[in-house]
């Protein structure tokens, strides 16, 4: 039941033998904020993984848009794409929305 889980008028007074073990005082062997090795005994959960790799460097470029193989959320003007200039793809390219093709006056006929 979602309801009863959302506690928004009164104290969510847990403590730890309630299972919230964060709030225990001897919690600390297992935090990772506390713990700088937490990262090295299992890097899987690492959420950011910084140094390992970037695309802020002299070698990437960015591009926007949207090709015949993308999503339409590549289309958007806001989102971009990271590549080094080493690297290519056969989709790079552009996709034009159009409500009409043709004249703007139609046929005439």
């Amino acid at each position: 039941n979602l309801q009863a889980r959302r506690n928004y008028r009164k104290a969510d007074n847990i403590n730890y033998a309630d299972g919230d073990w964060e709030s225990n005082i001897n919690w600390s062997q297992g935090d990772m904020g506390n713990n700088p090795d937490f990262d090295k005994e299992n890097p899987a959960l690492s959420m950011y993984q910084f140094g390992e790799t970037t695309r802020v460097s002299d070698k990437a470029r960015v591009y926007k848009g949207a090709s015949w193989k993308d999503r339409a959320y590549w289309a958007v003007p806001g989102t971009r794409r990271h590549l080094l200039e080493d690297q290519s793809t056969s989709f790079i390219g552009f996709r034009c929305a159009m409500t009409r093709v043709g004249s703007p006056v139609g046929l005439g006929y």
